[in-house]
């Protein structure tokens, strides 16, 4: 078959274009750079007046999702594709596609393939007909899902440095009675006109009312709820009283992400989910309609801000509620020790013997920078040896091999019966029907062997990209140690350390193993 793109009707192809906004397309806008869906428009507008053809329908993504599942417009262009709507496909480039997973990246290329629809960029027109161009095609998606694992990270750490630094992450709806505002390149909050209305319930709690009370007073104010409503609930009164914002501070990590295994489908779901100790710094709001923080705990009953941050300050071992003893399960505690002006951290812990505390000597405690180096060599392992599995080459997926292996065990089962009843009629003699049913029977045990062997990958590439990044914070000096902990206990479930040597004894062979979530 000619390659498309040696038509002489090419200039009569139907064509559309396809738009999707990426997360570093997000952190650009908020910094004033530009709106990047009307900029690509432009592009391919230019490219299309270029080739002579005319863009007949605009698919625009405005959501960031990694997968198909979250992008309705993605879906919707596949649909079309199907139904035989196109000949030609416009993107500013081949990673806007996708940059989901292997099996999402298949979905695409296939789409292309099996509809004969070509895809054109600014670089490159890749044939549905060509090999190379497909083979290509796959390549770059494969890529931009490496280079979004680094913006991922790149993202994150920009996101926490600029929350430490009292920076309004200006993403979601503002918080009640505040509006988000620009001074000098970085973001930041002043009152806004219902401003007067937050303080109003502050008012109403410093006055001994609760806040079921305080929703009956709104309510009977006629003041609208901060979606336009008409009924105040107690609960919307107690969320934005205990919104630390209102008293300067910077909240940052209150959802977290979080990936689980679906037994039923065998993907990794991805759902955010509240963080109990999220990160408070001074923001730049502070002293601009707040109220004080010592007025601010009063009259919300908790302490809410400060005792967070005393918190955070006061936390020393990132390995904290992760590393055990291997010898008997206790939990490892970090304390110091005083030797004239030098001091020492070391790991420690006791264990109830007979109702009383007595010392493991399974593990005699360790040194804290020696156990440190041992976890950042660990997780390099963890990463490496999860990196090898992700490498390893699959032909069919999970689902597909477990179909194909039942398929087979029940092949086998059927020859079995065949047989016996062969035998019956009197086909095979005793010796040749047991000769005959015990390699059948060998046959079985193998497919059901390999069927209960069979699993789908534990971990996914984010994993890794997670395991990079503790190792990265741990041997950053500037960030608190609570943040290493937070981020340790996202994909570790525990460190076991043994050692029957006092540390300074020697020689020391301590032993540590890092066990992962998942």
């Amino acid at each position: 078959m000619d390659s498309i793109m040696n038509s002489a009707d090419r200039r009569t192809w139907a064509c559309c274009a396809y738009l999707r906004k990426s997360r570093e397309d997000e952190e650009r806008e908020r910094m004033g750079k530009g709106e990047t869906l009307a900029r690509h428009r432009r592009i391919i507008e230019s490219l299309a007046i270029e080739n002579g053809h005319e863009i007949r329908e605009w698919y625009p993504e405005v959501v960031s999702g990694e997968t198909i599942a979250a992008r309705h417009e993605i879906k919707r262009l596949l649909v079309d594709l199907a139904d035989g709507k196109w000949d030609a496909v416009y993107v500013v480039e081949a990673s806007r596609l996708g940059r989901g997973g292997g099996s999402d990246q298949e979905k695409i290329i296939n789409a292309f393939r099996y509809t004969d629809t070509a895809l054109i960029t600014e670089m490159k027109v890749y044939d549905p007909h060509n090999r190379g161009d497909m083979r290509q095609l796959k390549s770059e998606l494969r890529s931009s899902e490496d280079e979004l694992d680094a913006i991922s990270t790149r993202l994150k750490r920009g996101k926490y440095q600029a929350a430490k630094e009292g920076v309004w992450q200006a993403t979601g709806k503002e918080p009640f009675g505040w509006r988000s505002i620009r001074v000098n390149g970085m973001w930041t909050l002043e009152p806004s006109e219902r401003h007067s209305v937050l303080m109003h319930i502050y008012d109403l709690l410093e006055a001994g009312e609760n806040y079921c009370s305080i929703a009956r007073i709104l309510n009977e104010e006629g003041e609208p709820t901060p979606r336009g409503g008409e009924h105040w609930r107690h609960q919307t009164v107690k969320a934005i009283a205990e919104n630390p914002v209102n008293c300067g501070m910077n909240r940052y990590g209150a959802r977290v992400m979080v990936r689980e295994f679906d037994k039923e489908t065998f993907e990794v779901r991805k759902m955010k989910k509240n963080n109990a100790n999220p990160q408070l710094t001074r923001g730049l709001w502070f002293g601009n309609g707040t109220l004080s923080i010592e007025r601010f705990e009063r009259l919300v009953g908790k302490s809410v801000a400060s005792a967070r941050l005393h918190k955070d300050r006061e936390l020393k071992n990132p390995l904290a509620g992760l590393l055990r003893c291997a010898e008997c399960g206790y939990a490892m505690q970090m304390h110091m020790m005083s030797s004239g002006k030098s001091k020492a951290y070391f790991f420690q812990h006791a264990k109830k013997d007979a109702g009383k505390l007595r010392s493991c000597k399974g593990c005699r405690g360790a040194r804290a920078d020696q156990v440190m180096a041992m976890v950042a060599e660990a997780l390099r392992k963890a990463a490496d040896d999860v990196e090898i599995e992700l490498a390893k080459p699959t032909n069919d997926s999970f689902e597909a091999q477990r179909k194909a292996l039942e398929a087979s065990l029940k092949k086998e089962k059927l020859a079995r019966k065949r047989a016996s009843d062969a035998y019956e009629a009197g086909v095979y003699d005793l010796a040749e029907f047991k000769q005959r049913r015990q390699k059948i029977d060998n046959r079985i045990e193998a497919l059901e062997t390999k069927l209960a062997k069979a699993k789908p990958k534990r971990y996914d590439r984010q994993t890794v990209v997670t395991l990079r990044e503790c190792i990265d914070m741990l041997e950053d000096d500037e960030v608190p140690v609570k943040a290493k902990n937070d981020f340790l206990k996202q994909v570790v479930e525990r460190i076991e350390y043994s050692n029957d040597t006092a540390p300074y004894v020697l020689p020391n062979k301590p032993h540590l193993e890092i066990f992962l979530k998942g």
